[in-house]
């Protein structure tokens, strides 16, 4: 796959997970570089010839953009997909409910854990997206694409949060 084919990328659960983590933990000054042809995986590039590296790989910061918010797009569709299945199970979190397969290697995780994992993950992402707009400081149309994704954020986990606080 290659990067420009960024709106054909599909995450797992784990990948979804990873990612979030990784961008709730960026620092000021912190690039990112993405490897959509192996791990679909953010990292933070820490090159000694970031620049050179950066040009033949095509690592470049709207690339990246476009990943972090294919990424969060993504995350809001399934914590939507979950409210849902919640709701048609009477409205309520079950915290309970996890399944554990030995014999298929399969574990299968209660909605309600997942959305609140997902609503977690999403509440911490905020920090570190603001940290790379510091990373950016010159570069308004990069802090603006920055600034629709964390408002695209925020506007959700309330929503999720004022969700799960009804629910409790």
């Amino acid at each position: 796959m290659d990067i420009k084919n960024i709106d054909s990328i599909e995450f797992n659960n784990d990948e979804l997970f990873i990612n979030l983590k990784l961008l709730s933990k960026l620092k000021p000054n912190d690039k990112l570089k993405i490897d959509i042809n192996k791990t679909k995986l953010l990292s933070v590039d820490n090159d000694y010839l970031q620049s050179i590296t950066r040009y033949i790989y095509g690592h470049d910061r709207n690339n990246t953009l476009e990943f972090i918010d294919k990424l969060i797009n993504t995350v809001i569709i399934k914590t939507i997909n979950l409210k849902n299945i919640i709701l048609k199970n009477n409205n309520k979190l079950n915290l309970d409910n996890i399944c554990i397969d030995i014999d298929l290697d399969l574990v299968s995780i209660d909605p309600s854990i997942e959305l609140l994992k997902f609503t977690n993950e999403l509440n911490n992402v905020n920090d570190g997206l603001i940290n790379l707009k510091i990373t950016y400081t010159g570069d308004q149309l990069v802090q603006s694409k920055l600034d629709y994704i964390i408002e695209k954020i925020r506007t959700h986990t309330n929503e999720l949060n004022h969700y799960i606080s009804k629910i409790k």
